[in-house]
């Protein structure tokens, strides 16, 4: 017992100082995956890029954009590898431009030659949302999110400043022995 809070007494001094100097460390996880997967943040799930794509009803552009924007910032970095199947992936990287709030109405559509129904349908739905763009980063596990190991929220964080920020926290945290 003794021998192991020896061991772990270098790594526990490391992550102190970093919080105390307001230094972010990264989970190890981060700097070790290689394999990542892009996607949104609907504020109850992770919906991957394609799901995306299939659903563009439940995106907005501003998500859209922030996207194509973390894409453009992580080929660049050329330290991950972006895989379109999150099943793939260890990382899911996940966004959110900021909203305050989403709402979306759809009514039957009535009318026709005998004054019956024509075809329509009926939909409800909405979002409520904290303001601030906001940048996720998730343990990947079979394509589903697992526990959060990184996030930053802030107003206009988008499309470089929240990603700026992570490859920096990225970057400064202890790299593998």
């Amino acid at each position: 017992m003794r021998h192991s809070i020896r061991a772990a007494f270098p790594v526990l001094l490391l992550l102190a100082s970093g919080l105390m100097a307001g230094v972010k460390v990264v989970p190890a996880q981060i700097g070790q995956a290689r394999y990542v997967a892009l996607g949104y943040d609907t504020g109850d799930r992770f919906l991957s890029e394609a799901e995306g794509l299939a659903q563009p009803d439940k995106i907005l552009r501003e998500d859209q954009t922030a996207l194509v924007a973390v894409r453009d910032q992580l080929e660049s970095w050329d330290k991950y590898v972006i895989t379109d199947r999150p099943e793939e992936a260890q990382l899911l990287f996940a966004v959110r431009a900021s909203r305050r709030a989403v709402v979306s109405v759809g009514a039957p559509l009535r009318g026709g030659p005998a004054g019956g129904a024509a075809p329509g349908t009926t939909s409800y739905g909405g979002q409520i949302s904290s303001q601030g763009d906001m940048l996720t980063i998730y343990e990947a596990r079979s394509g589903s999110t697992g526990i959060i190991l990184w996030r930053e929220r802030q107003a206009s964080g988008f499309p470089s400043r929240l990603f700026d920020q992570f490859k920096a926290d990225v970057e400064r945290s202890p790299k593998k022995p």
